[in-house]
């Protein structure tokens, strides 16, 4: 009878022991990488998609340190595709050398010289699960831009972009302080939406120094060329 006892005993011992094992076991079988696809989907068919990088990130939980893949640039209809591990938290940068990139909910950038602007970004977790295929959209605007040129006599001050509706100047859309000319130099107000603009430069007082009205279409880059 005791020796029934302790046989029992040492059962459930290796059942309770080998359980946390199985079920790790049970779960890598069940999951796998996973092949995400993007389709990146823009408002104008002549859109050159390689004016476009995209960096995938994933990491595990919200606040761990992420897994970055390499940089990849979208095909010619927008597409592009990673895989990775399910059961990760998966973030997208779509960044842009094309300063009349807009996206939805993102209000006009400054875009410096050589340097991308990140126009788009999205996070989402990926469920875990087993090996399968996954399609996502992502949605960007075509907009204009303009090029800005501080005129000689300003060392520091504002530049001002109000949008012209009928004739009437709005409100300020967007306003740019600087203390050094040289800082904007190659720049570009990027992301501007297709419309008449009054483009203000002014001292750091307020006295207006030069004012013009230009007309921006879409897909448009306008402005004067700076010396």
């Amino acid at each position: 009878m005791k020796n029934r006892i302790i046989l029992s005993l040492l059962a459930v011992s290796y059942f309770w022991g080998a359980a946390p094992a199985l079920v790790s076991q049970i779960a890598s079988a069940t999951e796998g990488p996973v092949s995400v696809a993007w389709q990146l989907h823009i408002d104008d068919p002549s859109f050159d998609f390689s004016a476009l990088r995209i960096l995938v990130h994933y990491r595990t939980g919200k606040y761990h340190n992420s897994t970055t893949l390499p940089p990849v640039t979208p095909d010619v209809e927008g597409r592009f595709t990673a895989t990775i591990p399910s059961g990760n938290w998966v973030s997208v940068e779509v960044g842009t050398s094309d300063p009349t990139v807009q996206s939805h909910g993102i209000d006009s950038y400054t875009m410096y010289e050589n340097i991308r602007q990140t126009v788009l970004r999205e996070e989402w977790y990926l469920e875990p699960g087993p090996t399968r295929n996954v399609e996502r959209v992502l949605r960007l605007g075509r907009g204009s831009a303009y090029r800005i040129c501080v005129p000689t006599p300003l060392k520091s001050g504002y530049l001002r972009l109000h949008r012209r509706l009928k004739g009437i100047t709005e409100g300020i859309e967007l306003q740019i302080e600087f203390n050094d000319p040289k800082s904007l130099a190659g720049a570009w107000v990027g992301g501007l939406a297709p419309a008449n603009w009054t483009v203000r430069y002014l001292e750091a007082n307020g006295e207006v120094v030069s004012s013009q009205d230009v007309q921006l279409s879409r897909g448009e880059r306008s402005g004067p060329e700076c010396p």
